[in-house]
C-alpha cells in the first residue's frame, strides 16, 4: 500500500516501489503468458487418427509454422481456404481449376529463409486440415512446402474420444520433403 510522507519542504509524496514491483511482475506474466500463444490455429474439425503413431519427437525442436486448411463454412461457400496466421493465402474453389500455389510458397521460402537466417531450430510445417477437405488439397500444400526446401513437416490429426473421454489431438510422424 502506498504511504503518505512529508518532505521537508511541506510537499507530500507516494512511495512508488511497491507500484513499480506490480508493474514488473505483469510484465514478467504477459510475456511469459504470450508464449502459449505461439500456434496460430482456426477453429478445424480433425480428422480422426484411430491406427497411427503418434510422433516421439517434441514440438520444442522446432520453429512451428502452423498451416490451416480450412473447408467452407456455409453449404453455399465452395472455397477451401489455406490460411496462416489468420491470413488467407490460397483458395482453392470446388469444381474449379487449382489455384496457383506461388503465393504460398513464396511465403514458406521467406520464413524458412528467416529462421535459417536468424540460425534458430529449423523451421517445422504443421498441417492442420479439416476432415471435410479431400486429400489432393492436403497434397497441394504438402507439395508446396516440399518446393519451399522444408524438409519437416506434420499433419495433425484427433484421436477419436475414450468411452466419456475427450478427443486427444496429436501430431502424426514427420515426412522428409527431400
Amino acid at each position: 500500500m502506498a504511504t503518505i510522507k512529508s518532505r521537508a519542504g511541506g510537499g507530500v509524496g507516494f512511495n512508488m516501489t511497491p507500484m513499480i514491483d506490480i508493474v514488473f511482475n505483469l510484465i514478467i506474466f504477459f510475456m511469459l503468458v504470450s508464449q502459449f500463444y505461439r500456434l496460430e490455429v482456426e477453429e478445424v474439425k480433425l480428422p480422426p487418427a484411430s491406427k497411427a503413431d503418434p510422433h516421439k519427437e517434441t514440438l520444442q525442436d522446432y520453429t512451428q509454422l502452423v498451416v490451416n486448411i480450412v473447408p467452407p463454412t456455409n453449404p453455399q461457400d465452395k472455397a477451401t481456404r489455406v490460411v496462416i496466421g489468420g491470413k488467407t493465402i490460397v483458395t482453392f474453389v470446388d469444381g474449379g481449376d487449382p489455384p496457383a500455389m506461388d503465393p504460398l510458397i513464396d511465403l514458406l521460402k521467406s520464413r524458412h529463409e528467416a529462421v535459417t537466417a536468424n540460425k534458430q531450430k529449423p523451421l517445422n510445417v504443421i498441417c492442420r486440415a479439416g476432415e471435410e477437405v479431400t486429400y489432393d488439397i492436403v497434397g497441394s500444400v504438402m507439395i508446396a512446402t516440399s518446393k519451399a526446401g522444408i524438409k519437416n513437416w506434420w499433419v495433425q490429426a484427433a484421436r477419436p474420444p475414450a468411452k466419456g473421454g475427450r478427443e486427444i489431438r496429436e501430431f502424426l510422424g514427420v515426412a522428409n520433403g527431400s
